[in-house]
C-alpha cells in the first residue's frame, strides 16, 4: 500500500467522527410549561457539509451552533419568533429566516435542510477553484415524523 493510501486513510478515520453532533443521544420530548414553547431544532446527518454547521439564531438572543447529525432545544414565551441560519464554522450556504407563532404550552420542530445544493467549479487563472452553493432552510416539521427524524440525533455543541 503506498504510503499516500495509508495517509489518506489516516486522515478520513480522524476527521469522521469529530465534526458531528457530540452530545447525549436525543432520548424524550420535554413538555413546556403552559408559560412557554419548546422549539426543536434538528439537522440530519449527511455527508453534504458533514465538516461544517451554521448558527441558529433566535430573535437575534439565542445561538446555537448546529452539527451535523444535531438536535437543540430551546425555551422560548409563546408568540411570534424569527429563526435563521448565520455563517460559523466554516458554514458557506445561503441563510432564510423563518417566522413562527408558537402557541403556549406547544412543542414545535424545524428541520434544516440544504436546497440547491452544489459545488461551483470555476477557472481561475490556469487553477481550479470553486464554492459550495445552495440554500440551508429550516422547516416546520409534523410532531410524529419530527420525533422519529430526531431520535437518530444527538444533542449539539
Amino acid at each position: 500500500m503506498s504510503i499516500y493510501k495509508i495517509l489518506s486513510l489516516i486522515v478520513v478515520v480522524a476527521i469522521s467522527g469529530c465534526t458531528g453532533a457530540s452530545g447525549p443521544k436525543f432520548t424524550q420530548t420535554v413538555t413546556p410549561d403552559d408559560g412557554e414553547a419548546a422549539l426543536y431544532i434538528y439537522r440530519e446527518a449527511r455527508f453534504f457539509q458533514k465538516l461544517v454547521y451554521p448558527k441558529v439564531v433566535i430573535d437575534n438572543e439565542v445561538e446555537h451552533n448546529l452539527r451535523n447529525g444535531g438536535y437543540n432545544l430551546t425555551l422560548l414565551s409563546p408568540g411570534e419568533h424569527i429563526v435563521e441560519t448565520r455563517q460559523a464554522g466554516g458554514w458557506t450556504l445561503n441563510y432564510p429566516a423563518i417566522g413562527l407563532d408558537l402557541k403556549p404550552g406547544s412543542t414545535t420542530y424545524l428541520k434544516l435542510i440544504i436546497v440547491g445544493a452544489g459545488v461551483d467549479l470555476s477557472s481561475y487563472g490556469g487553477g481550479l477553484g470553486g464554492a459550495v452553493m445552495g440554500d440551508a432552510v429550516l422547516v416546520k416539521v409534523p410532531n410524529e415524523r419530527a420525533i422519529e427524524e430526531i431520535s437518530k440525533t444527538a444533542l449539539s455543541n
